[in-house]
């Protein structure tokens, strides 16, 4: 299907360059993943064409192969598919994000989007089935809402469950359908506790928010490790300096 082949890694769940940029310099990001929500929060004067150039160029700056894209709230088919080609055609890094239209809508667009070379992204997936079915239609990516099934199921080990065996299937599948690879992301990331759970359970991909992005490299103890040896070259300047 033509995309980047990844595995247990985290994208930046974001529409605001600058954020996309100061984490991309981390060197850990390897997709960024937007939606309307998002860019709404991003941005009040530019369009989505201006937005989407500015977050393509941080994209293109820093190696980022995959930048995914939404469509739009549009229920017709024809559009929707004219759609996904104008944005495909903006970039190579562009993935098109397909909603799950209970009607089965989101599928077919996978299917056609698939038959026309087009890399998709299933998004707002609740369920196995969801997912089953958007990888068996062609997606090349399938994006569980991992705290979204939290609070439906009201539990977490239901959620971290879902993971894991669609992660399963979708292993069986790629196996079976070795030209055809689809893999997991997980988003709707709440807190570093998601990330971790969800990469435990098997997620290819954890698309992360910038807000949780900056919790993840802090820990108490690393702090006052590096306060500690930090003290020590202090001290150790100070001896070296005593006649």
């Amino acid at each position: 299907m033509g995309q980047v082949i990844l595995d247990m890694l985290t994208f930046i769940d974001s529409a605001n360059p600058e954020e996309i940029r100061e984490i991309a310099q981390w060197g850990c990001v390897k997709g960024i993943t937007t939606n309307p929500k998002i860019m709404l929060n991003a941005n009040k004067s530019q369009s989505r064409e201006e937005l989407l150039d500015s977050i393509l160029n941080v994209a293109d700056e820093f190696s980022i192969p995959h930048v995914s894209v939404e469509l739009t709230a549009s229920r017709d088919f024809k559009a929707l598919v004219k759609e996904a080609e104008m944005l495909n055609d903006l970039s190579d890094l562009t993935v098109i994000k397909v909603p799950m239209f209970t009607d089965g809508l989101g599928l077919r667009l996978i299917s056609e989007l698939y038959d026309r070379s087009i890399v998709t992204n299933a998004t707002c997936l609740m369920s196995f089935n969801q997912a089953m079915l958007a990888a068996q239609s062609g997606a090349d990516y399938v994006s569980l809402f991992y705290r979204r099934i939290c609070d439906y199921h009201k539990v977490v080990d239901t959620a971290q469950q879902i993971v894991s065996d669609v992660r399963n299937y979708i292993d069986e599948m790629n196996h079976v359908c070795i030209d055809d690879i689809t893999q997991l992301i997980c988003g709707s990331i709440r807190s570093v506790k998601d990330v971790e759970d969800c990469m435990i359970a098997g997620a290819h991909i954890v698309t992360v928010p910038y807000k949780i992005f900056k919790e993840l490299p802090n820990h108490i103890k690393t702090d006052e490790a590096i306060k500690e040896f930090d003290d020590s070259w202090v001290e150790f300047q100070r001896n070296i300096k005593t006649p």
